[in-house]
């Protein structure tokens, strides 16, 4: 019985020893508290003295399972890195919005009140911190609250509460504002913002850098009653037919002719391709390398040219028609007013038009043209004969 005793004895001291030794060990004590320990802080969770309490921000493990000030979020903090888009207030050891107004940068909520939150301005001086933004306009921190705070005689835009080179054309002179509605702060000073600021009908068109520039299309003309068709960059009457009333568009000027659609045969002056009777074109013709004028010429038939037009040239139409073979007058010889006036009274040649001769013929003295006989009799009328380099009858 007597040993038994003694090994229980034994045994209790022991047990006891190795309590105690864990303890000290670990630099606590048997209360749960933690200490620093090497230069850190550990948790006494393990020792089987800890009693556990609720969590609070002290750096302790007071609930006893191993870990430090868990699970409070922003009600607990030591420094800035354990706040997550906050600052940490060491005075409460909690994670808040702002400690000073600088460190509230949202123009909507720039001053930091008494719970350290960022509300809305009161006054100026809660927004100095925000750039240039530093008027407080309805809670708002804002660029200006009227002109005399904008520098360099700029504007304020009340909408906006920002400085703007001009807010209307009465800002820019003899140019126009133009508005940049979403941040008017790009507002400037230009030649034009639309098409009806521009005057020139040889730059009627506003261009993408606010410059009066030529026409592109009709829809840049439209400024212009009477003139609202674009021509090679100029407002004019007329680009085509479709507005002259069954007249043909001169495109030489850009005006609507006298000349009825249609209506001039070969030979006939012409102002573009429509003038002409079908089949035929409108060609710029020379005597002798000078230009005589625009006629109109048929298009060569399969077979030969009808006479007296039997030289063929070969070019584009006065209208832009791509080059082909027509039958012309021969115009190293003759003129077209040469052809018309063929058989024509006459007192002398310049009765008779470039390459026309007032020949003494029966009857009188007659026009006759010039012809070469290599051509045959096709450059002199029907039943004419090309006698001696002339279409004469005689």
């Amino acid at each position: 019985m007597k040993r038994s005793l003694i090994l229980i004895c034994l045994l209790a001291a022991g047990c006891f020893s190795d309590t105690q030794t864990e303890v000290n060990n670990k630099g606590g004590d048997s209360t749960g508290d933690t200490t620093a320990n090497n230069g850190g802080t550990t948790p006494q969770s393990t020792s089987p003295h800890c009693v556990p309490s609720a969590e609070v921000c002290d750096q302790k493990d007071n609930d006893c399972d191993g870990e430090i000030d868990e699970d409070l979020g922003d009600a607990c903090c030591f420094s800035d890195a354990e706040c997550t888009d906050k600052v940490c207030d060491i005075s409460t050891n909690t994670c808040v919005e702002c400690l000073a107004n600088s460190f509230c940068s949202d123009p909507l909520a720039s001053k930091c009140d008494e719970g350290k939150s960022c509300v809305s301005c009161e006054r100026n001086e809660d927004c100095s911190h925000v750039g240039a933004r530093n008027e407080c306009v309805n809670g708002v921190c804002e660029s200006c609250a009227a002109d005399a705070q904008c520098e360099n005689d700029t504007k304020c835009d009340l909408n906006k509460y920002v400085c703007a080179l001009c807010l209307s054309d009465a800002d820019c002179g003899i140019q126009k504002c133009h508005v940049d509605v979403e941040d008017p702060t790009q507002n400037n000073c230009v030649d034009c913002t639309a098409n009806t600021d521009c005057l020139d009908k040889n730059a009627s068109k506003c261009n993408d850098q606010n410059i009066c520039s030529a026409c592109v299309d009709n829809t840049d003309c439209t400024q212009f009653p009477g003139t609202e068709a674009c021509l090679e960059g100029k407002c004019v009457e007329c680009n085509d037919d479709s507005v002259c009333e069954g007249k043909v568009c001169d495109l030489s000027q850009g005006i609507c002719s006298n000349q009825d659609v249609g209506s001039v045969d070969v030979c006939g002056d012409c102002v573009g391709d429509s003038a002409c009777a079908p089949g035929s074109a409108c060609l710029l013709t020379r005597y002798k390398g000078v230009v005589s004028g625009q006629f109109c010429f048929q298009k060569k038939p399969a077979g030969l040219c009808p006479r007296p037009y039997g030289f063929v040239v070969n070019r584009e139409s006065v209208s832009g028609a791509p080059a082909q073979e027509y039958c012309s007058v021969n115009e190293e010889k003759a003129s077209c007013e040469a052809h018309k006036r063929y058989g024509n009274v006459c007192s002398d040649s310049n009765d008779c038009g470039d390459g026309g001769r007032c020949l003494n013929l029966s009857g009188g003295r007659k026009c006759g043209n010039i012809c070469d006989a290599a051509n045959g009799d096709t450059e002199c009328p029907d039943n004419v004969p090309c006698d001696f380099f002339l279409c004469v009858n005689r």
